[in-house]
């Protein structure tokens, strides 16, 4: 059987992978983070653990094939409401604090009894820490843009590297936020006088030496392939800093892309030094020929490569789980 863990929200491509498994008739769960709303029981011992759900029961003995596509956790937030004279004896933000903590046991002992299972995704990984990974790819031979944090706006411009020509970027996912309706999120943004006008002190901030590019790559890498795809987000100013501020007006001309070998090997080493099986990779080609590394991506989106090229990933994705469940060994 295989076992999909993912998160609450609708994934399209999710939605396409396991519509393969229900076309070659493979049996499967899936789990929402074992969210709350779904969630009817969760209980065991040390040997045997029983999930129920609204939809599914899930029986660990069939286990054999797990994808990890942005599996959500804690269990849930652990918010709880006390009467108004006990908030004012007690830390609540504490006492959730410790609640989540306590589900997070369960949730980890759910993981240590699947880690010899046969996994696309790695359980322990959601999510990178940037900075290492740039430090990681330079090690091993790979360009990466001229890297800077800071708080202080001066020691950001008096920095020769940057030479006034910078970006900054998120230090780890993308944040969103809803506010009257709307929503605002976080993007790659090139830094100018406007927007440092009579600032100081900011928050510490991942800053990048802005580059000059020809076009962004885009590359999901399962079973030791990697699938690209070119971006031309330079021609149009609304994404030439940030592909994902799209246009749906005048969109991106996204194209197959074949890396070099060179850059693959140089990839598939780092790869093999973050544990990992599957990825995002994103990369600019300068307007001088260089690959430029820009960062790693676990959770391996997989959906805006897919259809633009062709590369019918989700059915590679379902091919690979089903493989990984009929093993014998």
């Amino acid at each position: 059987m295989i076992l999909i863990l993912s998160d609450s929200n609708i994934q399209p491509s999710i939605d396409q992978v396991i519509d393969w498994l229900i076309f070659y008739d493979v049996k499967f769960v899936r789990l929402n983070g074992l969210n709350d709303d779904e969630l009817t029981l969760f209980e065991g011992d040390l040997n045997q653990i029983k999930i129920e759900t609204k939809f599914n029961n899930l029986d660990f003995s069939e286990i054999k094939s797990i994808w990890s596509f942005r599996w959500s956790h804690p269990l849930n937030d652990g918010t709880i409401i006390l009467d108004r004279d006990i908030k004012n004896k007690i830390d609540v933000n504490q006492l959730n604090k410790h609640l989540v903590f306590t589900k997070n046991i369960f949730h980890s002992f759910l993981f240590y009894k699947l880690a010899n299972r046969r996994w696309l995704g790695n359980r322990e990984v959601t999510s990178l820490n940037k900075l290492a990974t740039l430090s990681k790819a330079e090690e091993l031979g790979l360009i990466i843009p001229y890297t800077y944090f800071s708080n202080k706006i001066n020691s950001i411009k008096n920095v020769s590297q940057l030479k006034d020509n910078f970006i900054t970027k998120a230090s780890w996912e993308m944040l969103q936020l809803i506010y009257n309706d709307n929503t605002y999120s976080t993007f790659t943004q090139k830094i100018n006088d406007e927007l440092i006008l009579n600032e100081e002190t900011i928050g510490i901030s991942l800053i990048q030496k802005k580059i000059d590019k020809a076009y962004e790559i885009r590359s999901f890498y399962i079973d030791n392939e990697f699938y690209s795809m070119a971006i031309f987000s330079q021609n149009n100013d609304k994404t030439k800093i940030d592909f994902r501020q799209y246009d749906n007006a005048f969109p991106n001309r996204n194209v197959p892309y074949n890396l070099p070998i060179s850059i693959t090997k140089k990839i598939k080493k780092l790869i093999s030094s973050l544990k990992i099986n599957t990825c995002s990779i994103d990369l600019i080609r300068d307007l001088d020929g260089k690959y430029i590394f820009l960062e790693i991506n676990p959770a391996g989106q997989f959906g805006m490569t897919s259809k633009p090229c062709n590369y019918n990933l989700e059915h590679k994705i379902a091919n690979f789980l089903i493989n990984n469940d009929r093993k014998t060994t």
